[in-house]
């Protein structure tokens, strides 16, 4: 209800962002997107404190990375799994590897191949922790 009609494009009542509110939106993206871990776009995502910490921790480009990621996840997983977005690769973790998580997703491949790790709680999806893609040293 505050975003301004101009940046709306409402149709067949749906809306999204219009040509300006697109534009907008990607110069306001890259500031927000670097401060900190924001909520994802899909309530069903949950980022643990330990993921958002390790993350926060690594500086700006890398906050900005993990937001960006988080909205493939969002995707994905309001798609129910239809969706699995190049740059993300979310998948069955193989073995028993890290305590508590059952998947991964890729995060970023220049360092280390770090990827994200997380398991479903119902039809929620929680991001236990980050770190080094297993095999990866």
């Amino acid at each position: 209800a505050a975003i301004p009609e101009t940046l709306l494009d409402i149709m067949d009542g749906r809306c999204s962002l219009s040509t300006w509110g697109k534009v907008v939106w990607d110069e306001c993206k890259k500031d927000a997107y670097s401060i900190k871990i924001l909520p994802p776009a899909s309530s069903r995502i949950i980022v643990s404190d330990n993921a958002r910490k390790t993350c926060e921790e690594l500086g700006p480009e890398r906050i900005k990375m993990m937001n960006n990621v988080l909205d493939k996840l969002s995707l994905y997983v309001e798609s129910n799994g239809k969706l699995n977005l190049q740059g993300c690769d979310f998948k069955k973790l193989e073995g028993n590897k890290v305590p508590l998580s059952t998947h991964e997703f890729d995060l970023w491949p220049d360092i280390g191949g770090w990827r994200g790790f997380c398991h479903w709680e119902g039809d929620k999806l929680k991001v236990d922790s980050i770190g080094m893609g297993l095999g990866h040293k």
